[in-house]
């Protein structure tokens, strides 16, 4: 008993710790486009569906603390060390050994912390997702008084339906998380179960709308760009010109500003209506199909960093882009130091998604097969959640991101972390080993031969085109 005290001493004072140097870091937090779009926002109080209007009302509350982006800094990465400090009470718990306390420092990882401090969408949509996962987690050891169940549970669910208003194509992936809630809900019977699994995954799905519509958020044209997007490079692929709205097909379109990587590569496609975009992006799927799927399987290659030798991810902020506020990021020694880390860690394959996503469908597969435990089955669910999230983007990128894959990777670390060090046996590894490295390695082996036989980098005329 006293072990297990000093271990939880020791994980609070190593997350603890942990803030206060992120704070360092990444203090009063960068901002970028979008994000200083979502100030705009804040600032006046009125809101669009472009991003979510739900991160902008946040924002706005927590322009009490501070008239710039640190009380959102602040809120961010509060969530992202509880997490890692949750996860490290829980591999305590179900390990019993004092390495459990380590899982905290899981949130150095650099692709995780590098965003850490920006101030987006998909970062906090992710800490808040990590957050219910973990709380979930907890929910699932035994011997848990039923009132901190309760609480563990409430907290959970409202973090997860929190992450899904964040996203317009989170829903997919909530839905495993919700699965996962029902299981660990504390109720008595397995119907009562049935029928709250049903409830929260509809909650999931009809967050985004709903938060907009209370919001009163000014509809957006983000749809919009995907059809625009799609209509081109349907075009590109077909040799058929799917472009004007009158439905003239010219053939051989001059599309040589087309690119994979990049939705206004050409020029953006204006539609009368959101009901017009979806109709002429339905009548192009359906005419042309192949070319469909050439355009989108490439876009999420190019997404996946499989098969490209030209296309490095942006995988590290520099500094605030430009905005009319006075929004200003001052480099220091940690961050630049930090940068450099990202920088040489993205030119290995774990800098190539892919290898996150294979890494998290073994582990998926491994504790649907082998787990035996309620905390098991909550991984398992994790794990499908994210991969389902980075499959989302087949249809819904609208360029290449690398924060994109920001919750799949978060995913796979939390997953990872908590099958490694919340082990009590050296069972689990020999597992993993066959299961998820071995499957990473003939991956990354496969990947690299395709790369140097047949690259996909001249596929498209503007394949290094992006922000």
């Amino acid at each position: 008993m006293k072990r297990a005290r000093n271990a939880f001493l020791v994980a609070y004072v190593m997350a603890l710790l942990s803030f206060a140097i992120s704070i360092a870091v990444f203090y009063p937090g960068l901002v970028t486009y979008d994000s200083i779009d979502q100030y705009r926002q804040a600032l006046e109080g009125t809101y669009n569906d472009i991003h979510p209007p739900m991160m902008a009302a946040i924002w706005r509350k927590l322009l009490a603390i501070d008239q710039g982006p640190s009380g959102f800094l602040f809120f961010n990465l509060l969530i992202y060390w509880l997490s890692f400090c949750l996860l490290a009470i829980f591999c305590i718990r179900r390990s019993g050994r004092m390495i459990g306390s380590c899982a905290v420092l899981a949130g150095f990882f650099p692709f995780l912390l590098a965003f850490s401090g920006v101030i987006w969408k998909d970062v906090v949509f992710a800490a808040l997702w990590a957050l219910g996962s973990v709380l979930l987690l907890l929910c699932s050891l035994p011997s848990r008084p039923q009132r901190t169940i309760w609480a563990f549970w409430g907290i959970a669910v409202f973090a997860i339906l929190l992450g899904a208003t964040m996203r317009h194509n989170a829903w997919p992936a909530g839905l495993p998380l919700m699965v996962a809630a029902a299981l660990q809900a504390p109720v008595p019977s397995k119907r009562w179960r049935t029928l709250l699994g049903i409830a929260l995954c509809s909650l999931v799905v009809i967050a985004p709308p709903v938060t907009a519509r209370a919001l009163q958020a000014e509809r957006g044209d983000s749809f919009q760009y995907v059809a625009s997007w799609d209509l081109v490079g349907i075009s590109y692929f077909a040799g058929r010109n799917y472009l004007a709205a009158d439905g003239h097909k010219a053939a051989n379109p001059d599309l040589r500003c087309y690119s994979p990587r990049l939705f206004d590569a050409c020029p953006m496609l204006h539609f009368a209506s959101r009901d017009e975009a979806r109709t002429r992006w339905v009548s192009a799927i359906a005419a042309e199909p192949v070319a469909y799927l050439e355009h989108r399987t490439l876009v999420f290659a190019m997404l996946l960093r499989v098969g490209c030798e030209r296309c490095a991810p942006f995988v590290w902020v520099t500094q605030s882009d430009a905005n009319p506020y006075g929004l200003r990021f001052e480099g220091n020694i940690l961050h630049r130091g930090l940068g450099l880390v990202v920088r040489a860690l993205a030119t290995t394959p774990l800098g190539r998604p892919y290898v996150w996503v294979i890494a998290l469908a073994g582990m998926a597969a491994l504790l649907w097969r082998h787990g035996r435990s309620p905390s098991d089955r909550i991984l398992m669910l994790i794990a499908t959640s994210g991969t389902l999230y980075a499959g989302t983007y087949f249809v819904a990128a609208v360029t290449d991101e690398f924060r994109y894959l920001y919750w799949s990777i978060f995913s796979a670390v939390l997953v990872g972390t908590a099958m490694l060090v919340g082990m009590s046996d050296a069972t689990r590894l020999r597992q993993m080993m066959l299961w998820v490295l071995l499957p990473v390695l003939v991956a990354i082996g496969a990947e690299t031969t395709l790369r140097g036989l047949a690259p996909i980098d001249n596929i498209a005329p503007s394949m290094t085109t992006n922000y």
